[in-house]
Order: structure tokens, then C-alpha cells, then sequence
């Protein structure tokens, strides 16, 4: 059998398989084909030898900013994060309705990593640090935002809102609600909410999502987190999960606090997705996050079993792109996106939104990144 490129010798993590196996992966016209006691012919340039190794599908970032062209709190391009093994990703709200042509042309048809996005509910979108969203229900263009949808409905997954009080002010929960209608209206829309510190009951808020909804930082830090008096997560928290509502670590810088997440993992309340939300400050800069396989290693660290960390950044957030079974596993006949890292023992400093450093031993390293079937990166000190 004559294959464009074999990954060998690997431990192979397919969480949407059920797969933790050594074992070798053949890539053949961009997608993944099935070698398995077969004999292969592959050229010795693209017969990589992935020995100490995981080899994961590509890796999904599902928030991040990718927005170069059009918004200044973005990366400049999605194929950035091709060095980190990353080869899906969600930007999370930079476009609203007035700027998405532009957002579709430049980090959509123009990147190789497959992009999606939130529409920020705001028309402006996330413009720059020092500009915030203004979610006055008066401002929405739902036509405007009807339309897109009717026009890009394998692009636009749903809208963007920020809770936080230092956005909405003394509007309150009332941008959530108005905002959650006109989801409905539209047909079904989810929403992605960014939960931190909201000027209203966290309870309240998680009474208001539906399945699908992404609840995201869910380890934020403020007056108001998924954490009771108890410092238990809250019941109306639990119940949403119970619903369908997706919850996103959705790191970033001032998201995410080890007081909310520590409590929360030990008792078993893990996230269904785990995003960078990398902007222009942040990409490959530590300590807060560096990239996806860094806070990857995070979670290792928190006590999170590798397989469903893996799940958390292939699987579900594939589900979440509706490109299930295309992409975020190695199934025969899925889209040969594959990510090799490396996992090195050493000391590594991890730091939350509040200055609160802990120490993990283990870090997981980008060593290769393949998409559609082609090598897009490889680290200098890794060979084939």
C-alpha cells in the first residue's frame, strides 16, 4: 500500500475512539487511512518516527483571537499557532456583524488551520484592549446578524457576550437575557458567555444557558464564581451541565484563578473543553499561558487524567465545530491533522489571574504538527 506519510512507534491518545495504544497512523490525499497489518510504501522523508511520544489529532484551540487584520487585541493570523500543534481553532467574539467579511476573507479563507467563530453580539466586535463592548440591547443588529448566519452557517457558530461587570455596567443580567432571546428568534443560536465576575448571582446566570451554551471561564475569580460559601460548585452550576451547557476553561490572563479550580477539580468538576484565549499580549508568553500544550500540562497538573485532557482540546471541541468525526481524532477517514508532543519531567512555574503561582513536573512540548496530510512544523531538535 503506497501512503503520503506514516507516524510510527508513537503512543497514540484518540479519546474519540476510545484508543491508548502504541501503534502507526498513514496519512493518504490529506486524510487518514487505516495501516493496520498492512504493509506500507511511504517515502523516507515523511516515515516519521514518533518514538517517546504522544500522537494526538490536531489539537482545536476553541477560544481564541485570531482577528489580525481588523481587531488590535488579536494574533495577527491563525496559522500561528500551527508551532504549537494546533490545528482547529474558534475565535471567540473579535468580529462582530459590521466587520465579519472582512475577519472571513483574512482568518478564515486565508489560513490553514481550520477557523470558526463566536460573532460578538456587540456589531463593533472586540476592537482593542482599551475599547470595550457596548452590549446596550438598543445597539443589536439582529438583521444584520440574521443574515450572516443564513450566509456563513458552517462558519458562525454562535454569539459572544461578556458579563463582566466592568462591560456591562449597570445594564446587569439584562444583555444576557435580551441576548439569549434573540438567539431563540434567530433559531437556536448558542451562545458563548464569558461568566467572569458578572454583577448579578452566578447562580442566575447559569439558570440562563441552554444546551450547547458555553459557560465560559469557568475558574474565574471575583465576587461572583461556580463556587458556593460551601466552597462547593454551585448546584445551579451542576444542573446546567446536566442541560448540555459546555464548559470552557477558556484560560487567557485575568480568567482564571487556582482558588476556583482546585476546590472544583477535586470534587470532580473538570471542564468539557479547555481554550488559550490567546491574544496579541499572551501568545507563547508564560507564565499565565504559553500555548494550548502548556495549559494542557496545567490540567495534568491540577489532577486531570491525561485522555480527558486530550478529549477536552480534540473531541468535544470538534463536536462544538460540528466537524465531529472530521476532525479532532485519527479515525480512518477524518482529516490527517495530527499533533506529536513530547512529555519532559521538570519543574514548571504555572501562575492564575490573582499572582498565585503553583509547580507542575510535567510539560507537554509541540514536536510536530501535520495538517491535512502535510508537515507544518517540526521542532528544530526533532527528526524524522
Amino acid at each position: 500500500m503506497n501512503i503520503d506519510l506514516r507516524v510510527r512507534n508513537g503512543r497514540v491518545i484518540d479519546p474519540a475512539r476510545g484508543l491508548d495504544r502504541i501503534m502507526d497512523v498513514g496519512a493518504l490525499d490529506g486524510k487518514i487511512v487505516d495501516i493496520r497489518d498492512r504493509a506500507v510504501e511511504v517515502d523516507r522523508a515523511r516515515d516519521i518516527d514518533a518514538g517517546g511520544c504522544l500522537v494526538l489529532p490536531g489539537l482545536i484551540d476553541h477560544h481564541v483571537h485570531v482577528f489580525g487584520k481588523g481587531s488590535g487585541l488579536s494574533i495577527d493570523h491563525p496559522d500561528l499557532l500551527l508551532s504549537s500543534g494546533v490545528t482547529g481553532a474558534v475565535d471567540a467574539g473579535s468580529s462582530g456583524c459590521a466587520a465579519f467579511e472582512s475577519f472571513y476573507r483574512t482568518a478564515v479563507l486565508n489560513s490553514r488551520v481550520k477557523t470558526k467563530c463566536y460573532l460578538n453580539a456587540f456589531t463593533g466586535g472586540q476592537l482593542d484592549f482599551a475599547i470595550t463592548e457596548n452590549f446596550d440591547p438598543v445597539l443589536y443588529n439582529e438583521k444584520s446578524i440574521a443574515r450572516l448566519r443564513e450566509r456563513h452557517p458552517d462558519v458562525i457558530l454562535g454569539l459572544k457576550l461578556r458579563t463582566s461587570a466592568v462591560v456591562v455596567k449597570d445594564l446587569g443580567i439584562r444583555p444576557l437575557l435580551e441576548i439569549k432571546a434573540m438567539c431563540k428568534r434567530i433559531g437556536g443560536f448558542p451562545l458563548c458567555v464569558h461568566v467572569t465576575d458578572p454583577p448579578f448571582p452566578m447562580q442566575r446566570l447559569a439558570e440562563a444557558l441552554d444546551r450547547n451554551d458555553i459557560f465560559c471561564h469557568v475558574y474565574g475569580h471575583g465576587k461572583e464564581t461556580i463556587l458556593g460559601p460551601d466552597q462547593k460548585v454551585l448546584p445551579a452550576v451542576r444542573e446546567a451541565r446536566k442541560r448540555g451547557v459546555v464548559f470552557d476553561g477558556a484560560n487567557g490572563r485575568n480568567n482564571f484563578s487556582f482558588a476556583v479550580a482546585r476546590p472544583a477539580i477535586a470534587e470532580g468538576f473538570i471542564p468539557d473543553i479547555i481554550s488559550t484565549d490567546a491574544t496579541r499580549e499572551k501568545l507563547h508568553l508564560p507564565p499565565h499561558v504559553k500555548n494550548l500544550p502548556s495549559l494542557m500540562s496545567k490540567y495534568l497538573m491540577l489532577g486531570c487524567p491525561l485522555e480527558s485532557v486530550v478529549k477536552m482540546v480534540t473531541e468535544t471541541p470538534a463536536r462544538m465545530m460540528g466537524m465531529e468525526g472530521g476532525i479532532g481524532t485519527l479515525s480512518p477517514g477524518a482529516c490527517a491533522d495530527i499533533a506529536i508532543l513530547q512529555e519532559i519531567q521538570k519543574d514548571v512555574a504555572f501562575e492564575d489571574s490573582l499572582g498565585e503561582r503553583m509547580t507542575g513536573h510535567r510539560l507537554l512540548i509541540a514536536k510536530m504538527t501535520i495538517s491535512d496530510g502535510e508537515v507544518v512544523y517540526s521542532a528544530g531538535d526533532f527528526h524524522v
